[in-house]
């Protein structure tokens, strides 16, 4: 049996590039801490923020191939109208999750360009990094509504 394509969304190059990125960063301090004897701090910042960055593009993923948390073996014993139920309610509370996320994303990045916080090493704004949260959680919402979309269309 063929199995079916699926075009893959922008946000899942960016955070194979993210992904990768990271990677080759984590074997560079490898390789210059134990060949060179010199620790670089900038590359574990660089990680950190690439590490937020994936988390919270990556969320929204979660909802559109539905491997996010859930009780699925609770929820696969239920007759399949219930089931769907249950998975509309679960996205619906996602919706909600990523809503609320998003809105402290927002205040936390207003505090950070207000207090003009900087990175400790490198000394790039704060918010660059916490901008992943609002925008995943924008990303999250996008895919909750299109997968909804779906679920009622089917």
């Amino acid at each position: 049996m063929e199995r079916p394509t699926r075009r893959l969304g922008p946000e899942e190059y960016v955070l194979a590039f993210f992904l990768g990125l990271m990677v080759l960063l984590n074997f560079a301090g490898i390789l210059s801490r134990y060949w060179l004897h010199l620790s670089l701090p900038w590359i574990e910042e660089v990680e950190v923020a690439l590490f937020v960055w994936t988390v919270f593009l990556g969320a929204g993923l979660t909802v559109v191939r539905d491997i996010h948390l859930g009780f699925g073996t609770l929820t696969e014993r239920f007759p399949i109208r219930l089931q769907r139920a249950i998975g509309g309610a679960g996205r619906i509370l996602f919706a909600l999750f990523f809503a609320v996320l998003g809105w402290y994303g927002i205040r936390m990045i207003m505090g950070e360009v207000a207090n003009n916080q900087r990175t400790p090493t490198l000394g790039w704004p704060e918010w660059l990094i916490g901008m992943a949260i609002p925008l995943g959680s924008v990303v999250a919402l996008s895919r909750i509504v299109v997968s909804l979309a779906r679920r009622k269309a089917s």
